[in-house]
């Protein structure tokens, strides 16, 4: 088992863990005294899924979808990418110039 105060060390904030718990995203193994969360691997293989579908910029929502089994993530990651893709053609057509770049050379 893992507080989170050990998984401070590995850049994960406590508040974090401590919403991912309240949108029953990420609850904890089991609370201690004091209310101190503790994490066993199950939990820490499953913040390493939520990491890293957060990173590819999926939500919340849709990765509780997906860590629940109610959506593959395949098809979350390819949704999301449509989305993009969308956003991206979006702003491409609004004639947004680059501006020349200046020689910034001594």
């Amino acid at each position: 088992m893992v507080h989170p105060g050990g998984l401070e060390a590995q850049r994960h904030h406590s508040r974090t863990l401590r919403h991912y718990g309240q949108i029953a995203l990420l609850p904890p193994s089991r609370t201690g005294s004091g209310g101190v969360r503790y994490y066993d691997g199950d939990a820490l293989l499953r913040l390493q899924r939520i990491l890293l579908l957060r990173r590819l910029g999926l939500s919340l929502a849709v990765i509780a979808d997906v860590l629940d089994g109610e959506q593959e993530v395949t098809d979350a990651l390819r949704t999301h990418l449509a989305l993009l893709e969308q956003e991206r053609d979006r702003g491409s057509g609004e004639g947004v110039r680059a501006r020349p770049r200046r020689d910034v050379r001594g």
